[in-house]
């Protein structure tokens, strides 16, 4: 196994045991399911190495695709404010959910789906528009930097932008095995920086009540 994706499965990891660690901080908010991704997230890529050892063709990344864009979704339409805001980001879950029904009766569980993978960060990439508009609307900015909810945001927003330009790369360059491998590890970079910034954001962050008071 390549160190850069030991690396990237590490930081996942790290990232799992931190958020136990500092679960008191953000376990009254919108992100107190975070927890459980994580974890679910560690357990679904070792799973993924196991069945790939034991001969299975089942894509796991599919199912990650699917919670991971739908739970960041669900968080900003609970975060944001605005009612237009909300009802945008409900209109982006749906509209993912069908593109993945979609999927599954075209490709079934078997292939890649490549269309929900491509949309799905599209539309994550809104949803983080979404939450920009909402930021700048706020009308306080105290603290921002201490508050986890935009850790969380930017980590997934860093992967959501760079994973259709890699999938895109992937498909144009399909036939080219030695391009193919450099876009996984690129891709293993991405994460690894993903999964840093929601460390980093446990670790900084302050407790959701200690900001409500400022």
């Amino acid at each position: 196994m390549h160190p850069l994706t030991i690396i990237a499965y590490s930081s996942e990891v790290i990232a799992a045991i931190l958020a136990s660690i500092y679960f008191y901080k953000y376990n009254h908010t919108n992100l107190k399911y975070f927890l459980v991704y994580l974890w679910y997230n560690a357990a679904n890529e070792l799973g993924g190495l196991y069945l790939l050892n034991q001969g299975f063709k089942f894509e796991l990344t599919n199912l990650f695709y699917v919670i991971a864009v739908t739970y960041y979704l669900s968080v900003i339409r609970m975060e944001v404010a605005s009612r237009n805001l909300k009802l945008t980001a409900s209109i982006l879950i749906i509209a993912f959910l069908l593109i993945v029904v979609s999927d599954l009766s075209l490709n079934g569980l078997s292939e890649a789906w490549k269309m929900s993978n491509t949309l799905g960060s599209t539309i994550a990439i809104i949803g983080f528009l979404l939450y920009l508009i909402h930021t700048l609307k706020s009308s306080n900015l105290t603290n921002w930097s201490r508050n986890m909810i935009n850790y969380f945001v930017a980590g997934f927003a860093l992967f959501f932008i760079a994973g259709p330009v890699i999938n895109l790369a992937r498909i144009l360059y399909q036939y080219n095995y030695a391009l193919n491998v450099s876009l996984s590890y690129i891709m293993a970079i991405v994460a690894i920086l993903m999964y840093t910034i929601f460390s980093f954001g446990f670790i900084y962050s302050k407790k959701a009540s200690e900001l409500e008071e400022n």
